[in-house]
């Protein structure tokens, strides 16, 4: 069912972008993938937020600096990487499924 494009950024996972364009086209119009997207976007925030703040809680209780770095930035970073990558695929699926819509409704008019 993959009907990947060549137009897709390198980024995107085509698994990921095929399953919000079926999201996209199989739903409420897009509805859905605006909510995911806030949604998404609210996450990233409250779990960077969260871990800073164990961080620096840690590191207020005395815990070794060193440790909590090593811990904590490459948490940061792999949770950055993973939901940048989410959402890139989403923004694709949801630029996918309107391109999508607009041809049909262009065929529907013709």
């Amino acid at each position: 069912m993959s009907t990947t494009t060549p137009s897709r950024p390198w980024y995107c996972v085509d698994r990921l972008v095929d399953e919000y364009v079926r999201i996209a086209v199989s739903q409420d119009g897009g509805n859905d993938l605006r909510m995911l997207k806030a949604l998404k976007i609210v996450r990233s925030i409250l779990v960077i937020a969260a871990i800073g703040t164990i961080s620096i809680y840690a590191l207020y209780l005395g815990a070794d600096p060193t440790l909590v770095a090593g811990l904590s930035l490459p948490s940061l970073a792999a949770y950055a990487g993973v939901e940048a990558a989410d959402y890139g695929a989403l923004v694709q699926g949801f630029r996918e499924a309107q391109a999508k819509s607009q041809s049909t409704d262009d065929t529907e008019g013709s």
